[in-house]
């Protein structure tokens, strides 16, 4: 939105207009996840560093790389005040804000926090929201001078007033995964912005209502470092409990490195291998095998020993494609065989979870298909 901010009001002039005080705007909601998406692009990570990252060796997240805020204060919450706090904005923080501009046909206004002070009211470019309490700890971040936009957490529970549960599983996944960076050669990904457990722990800490409610039952079936869209359906579909819609296996991690053992590496001629949906202790992984995800003669050998490395050390290895994973009695059967590989039983269909998992599957694909 600085952009056509900037663009359509034009700058205040000094003498026309006094600032006492710095002010600051606090980009929300909608606004504050296309900004999240864009710096998570602008400090993207090698590919390697994102695969062996885990609990113990993390990536740098936002929170510990930025100066964080419990409350909304001295906020620009007329229109000239903000357009004035986005002019002062060196170039590189403006393109940074350029997640903000309109991403749909009839545009977005540009979403703001702003405290309790009467008489101030939203308009087609700028869309004003009270917050006139303090947050939990970093609920504010300052991702450029005088911008401090709504942390990665707390989009999640601002969005959870919008979106269905599935539309919020899959935005938790993104938040707490590393998808591509388009142009890169697959070399580079996006910085996770946050991990389930941040996500958790800032929810316990917010009031119970009902959105807050759907947030942390979501939150708890996040699960940390997806590498693609396809790898988040995948896991959304297959881990989901039956009684959200999903297939309930039971939990797995995601691009999990495993070492291999000398016969495995003369194979792979690599030290370590990564699987999309791993259940390493019980010797099985899923890879997803898209169209799209591994083109080329060189990686389709690379994949073709990597596959055999982990069948040499005793690893199952079940492939899904896309068509499979289209066909939902198809999937349930394949994964079927996988959960009861890791020791679970898996149910056929009972009354209604055709339906759940339709819908879920529905709301994830929607989420998608507008967001990314």
């Amino acid at each position: 939105m600085v952009v056509q901010l900037i663009s359509r009001h034009g700058l205040p002039s000094v003498e026309s207009a006094q600032y006492p005080a710095p002010m600051n705007i606090y980009p929300s909601h909608t606004s504050a996840l296309l900004l999240w998406r864009t710096w998570s692009v602008a400090h993207s990570i090698p590919l390697s560093e994102f695969h062996l990252s885990g609990k113990r060796r993390g990536v740098d997240l936002p929170a510990s790389m930025l100066s964080g805020s419990t409350a909304v204060k001295t906020c620009a919450s007329t229109h000239e005040d903000i357009v004035h706090v986005l002019g002062k904005l060196p170039p590189e923080s403006r393109a940074l804000l350029a997640g903000c501009e309109p991403v749909t046909p009839g545009g977005l206004p540009l979403e703001v926090l702003v405290g309790k002070k009467p008489g101030v009211r939203s308009a087609a470019s700028v869309c004003r929201r009270q917050c006139g309490r303090s947050m939990p700890r970093n609920a504010f971040l300052e991702v450029a001078p005088g911008v401090w936009a709504s942390s990665p957490e707390l989009v999640f529970a601002q969005m959870a007033s919008r979106l269905t549960y599935g539309e919020l599983l899959a935005l938790g996944y993104e938040l707490c995964g590393s998808y591509p960076i388009v142009g890169s050669g697959g070399d580079m990904v996006r910085r996770p912005l946050t991990t389930p457990e941040r996500l958790l722990a800032f929810l316990e800490q917010l009031t119970d209502v009902r959105a807050i409610k759907l947030a942390r039952s979501a939150a708890k079936q996040v699960r940390r470092k997806s590498a693609s869209v396809m790898e988040t359906e995948l896991a959304i579909i297959a881990l989901t409990p039956r009684r959200r819609g999903g297939l309930g296996l039971p939990d797995a991690r995601l691009n999990e490195p495993r070492a291999l053992g000398d016969r495995g590496r003369r194979i792979a001629r690599q030290k370590y291998v990564v699987g999309d949906l791993c259940w390493w202790e019980c010797g099985i992984v899923v890879e997803y095998d898209g169209r799209d995800a591994h083109s080329g003669s060189l990686a389709q050998a690379r994949n073709s020993r990597r596959r055999d490395a982990l069948l040499a050390e005793g690893v199952d290895v079940v492939t899904v494609t896309s068509a499979q994973f289209s066909n939902v009695y198809e999937f349930a059967s394949l994964m079927g065989k996988v959960s009861e590989k890791t020791g679970k039983r898996f149910r056929g269909w009972l009354p209604g979870q055709i339906e759940k998992h339709t819908d879920l599957r529905w709301q994830v694909g929607k989420f998608h298909r507008e967001q990314l």
